[in-house]
């Protein structure tokens, strides 16, 4: 089977054998990559609101002391 496919990308499509399997994961980690940056960007605006509204709540005086706040974590 290997023969077949050495044979076929040399000879059909005058590539080297590793071309095909190197583009595919070339295109997977562009994929991923892109998926990542989505995911986090929202990441990032969910904590940039939560952010807001956390600082918003405390200048209007709704939130009481340091320890009566909300527990969240600042950071995940």
């Amino acid at each position: 089977m290997i023969q077949a496919y050495y044979t076929f990308c040399h000879e059909t499509l005058n590539i080297h054998m590793y071309t095909i399997p190197l583009i595919v994961a070339g295109a997977l980690a562009i994929l991923f990559g892109l998926l990542h940056w989505r995911k986090q960007k929202k990441r990032e605006d969910e904590f940039e609101d939560k952010m807001e509204e956390k600082y918003r709540d405390a200048d209007n005086g709704t939130a009481q002391d340091g320890a009566k706040q909300n527990s969240d974590p600042l950071f995940f």
